[in-house]
């Protein structure tokens, strides 16, 4: 789990703040692109780059310059594309918006599900179990 002042983001699951969640979700998506060329860039990332610009666009906004350096670092990631400098934007960007709304806001259930792959294969078994015990029940 990382640490920003007063919020935390965990690696491998939405965070239970939506500060939390910002900081999360341009580390995901700059660690798919930066450390893993983009290979498993799909609908999930494209939705965390939706929320990301939705959440900076709540409580204490970005400054109109700042949207449009979002605006543009966004733009450019689409798709799965590798820009350093774009993510390295959004990275501070992030950080700007959560220190200018340090009151926690609760994160509502997010519209993606990109968590460790380690996270999901856990939860896909335990699904698998409880369908099998489902379907044995019903025999």
């Amino acid at each position: 789990m990382r640490s920003c002042g007063t919020c935390s983001s965990p690696r491998e699951a939405p965070a239970a703040t939506v500060q939390g969640e910002v900081i999360r979700i341009i580390g995901r998506v700059g660690d798919e692109l930066l450390r893993n060329g983009g290979a498993n860039w799909d609908a999930d990332h494209e939705a965390m780059l939706d929320a990301f610009e939705a959440h900076t666009r709540s409580g204490k906004v970005l400054t109109d310059s700042a949207r449009k350096k979002a605006d543009a670092a966004i733009a450019t990631l689409r798709g799965g594309r590798m820009d350093k400098q774009a993510i390295d934007e959004l990275t501070k960007l992030s950080v700007t918006w959560v220190l200018a709304n340090p009151a926690q806001a609760p994160l509502g259930e997010p519209g993606y599900d990109r968590r460790s792959a380690r996270v999901r294969s856990t939860r896909a078994r335990s699904s698998s179990r409880v369908i099998g015990a489902s379907r044995m029940n019903h025999r």
